[in-house]
């Protein structure tokens, strides 16, 4: 549970070296982005117990979209994707230039969360995925808050991003979940409700910055800076429908592996027959502080499932089926391995660190053997986030060469974001040619399987 109270109301502060957590346990406000301008109001009554009324909120929201400013010229948000050494320092200029600067800032760090609202008439998966993801030139963000929900109006859009130094998947998806199923449950608006909304606008604050021009400068350069990495990334999102965990289970398969498994198949195919370096994240919550352990999902199983599979013409389907239970199960005991805190990952990640702390910083030779580096070289950076209230979820390749797989598999539908940088010989859309095909083959295999067992 040691996550829970970081996911509202505390922030990410740079610092020189290393940044800090903060957290402000009496926040009773959010703060609201729009064009890059900043605004806030409270949520929580003066008692601290109860939420305001859901019209009152909506009535301050309202009186935020009727700002008819436009957007920022200087939007103070793309400092937060500086550097992190580099943003300190403008930070300290921006909070030394004047009280206005300062009080913005504390207002923005207390925050319960943040709202990004933002403007598109995009609808496809591919372009929402972007637009959430880095919202172009990160006008209209703040990286550093531990909590952001994203819409993008008026098409009506949402999502939710977090800055990950804080936490993990689990609590996020907690809140995911329970923020879904109460809305759907006990509305507090309905979406035909045309009551009239009184003008609110005592209640909100608009948060100004004053900018000198350096902080101008640097500014411009950031969003500059930004605008050229976002650009150069690459994204493909594609969902298989009919195919889901509901037939991998009756077919004795677990769900996860599946998933896995297609991906690796993916990869076999684009890369000529190879394997690559693989990441799976997988919670370690079930330990006090308990963070992640990396699941290892390249195995010698999954390698010869994509050796039948994979070639011109696929092994029979008994010995597909038969492959691809070896690698479930393979996958099964390491995903438990992992849960439980037998993984290796970690501990040696731990075991680095504490020696490069010594005196010298000189490290065992493990650490520099050619073989640990390459395994570390993450090829493959997968996470999972399957649940009903979310459709997909997506990131950013962890390596210059690499793709970033986010994926999802329910009951009867299965699907991905794949991500990876123009300037790298990968491509989204190569990969997601060949996970699609993957996912086919898997869908006629156990098909096949689950026709025979009738």
């Amino acid at each position: 549970m040691s996550q829970y109270p970081n996911l509202m109301a505390s922030t990410r502060l740079p610092q020189t070296g290393r940044d800090s957590l903060r957290r402000y346990p009496d926040s009773r406000h959010i703060v609201l982005m729009r064009g890059g301008r900043f605004y806030s109001f409270d949520i929580i009554e003066p008692d601290g117990l109860s939420i305001v009324p859901a019209s009152t909120i909506r009535a301050r929201l309202s009186e935020c979209l009727a700002d008819s400013r436009p957007a920022a010229e200087f939007p103070v948000g793309v400092l937060t994707s500086a550097d992190r050494d580099v943003w300190t320092k403008e930070r300290q200029k921006l909070a030394h230039a004047s009280k206005t600067n300062s009080a913005s800032l504390e207002a923005i760090d207390s925050a319960l969360f943040l709202v990004c609202l933002d403007e598109s008439q995009q609808t496809s998966d591919s372009a929402l995925c972007h637009a959430f993801l880095h919202s172009g030139d990160g006008a209209n963000r703040w990286w550093d808050k531990s909590l952001c929900l994203m819409a993008i109006l008026p098409v009506g859009e949402f999502a939710v991003s977090f800055e990950h130094s804080w936490g993990d998947g689990v609590a996020v998806s907690r809140y995911f979940n329970e923020v879904f199923n109460d809305s759907n449950r006990r509305p507090g608006l309905s979406s035909g409700q045309s009551e009239s909304l009184a003008a609110d606008s005592a209640s909100v604050r608009r948060l100004e910055f004053d900018l000198d021009d350096s902080l101008k400068a640097s500014i411009a350069t950031c969003r500059e800076q930004l605008s050229a990495r976002t650009a150069d990334l690459d994204l493909d999102f594609w969902q298989f429908d009919g195919f889901g965990k509901s037939s991998a289970k009756r077919a004795g398969l677990s769900p996860d592996s599946v998933s896995q498994t297609a991906i690796q198949l993916a990869y076999y195919w684009l890369s000529g027959g190879a394997t690559a370096p693989t990441y799976e994240s997988c919670s370690t919550a079930a330990f006090r502080r308990g963070r992640t352990e990396t699941i290892r999902s390249a195995t010698s199983a999954t390698k010869e499932f994509c050796r039948l599979a994979g070639g011109s013409e696929p092994a029979p389907t008994d010995q597909l089926l038969a492959a691809l239970k070896a690698a479930s199960d393979a996958h099964s005991t390491l995903t438990k391995d992992a849960a439980m805190g037998k993984g290796w990952d970690r501990h040696l990640f731990a075991l680095r660190c504490m020696s490069e702390r010594r005196a010298g910083g000189a490290v065992p030779r493990l650490f520099t053997d050619p073989a640990y580096r390459k395994i570390n070289e993450i090829v493959l950076s997968t996470s999972t986030l399957s649940m009903p209230a979310v459709k997909i979820g997506g990131f950013a390749p962890v390596s210059p060469a690499g793709l970033g797989v986010g994926y999802a598999i329910e009951d009867s539908s299965m699907g991905c974001v794949a991500t990876a940088y123009k300037s790298s010989s990968r491509s989204s859309a190569e990969f997601m040619r060949c996970y699609q095909r993957a996912c086919l083959l898997l869908a006629d295999v156990i098909g096949k399987a689950l026709d025979a067992k009738k």
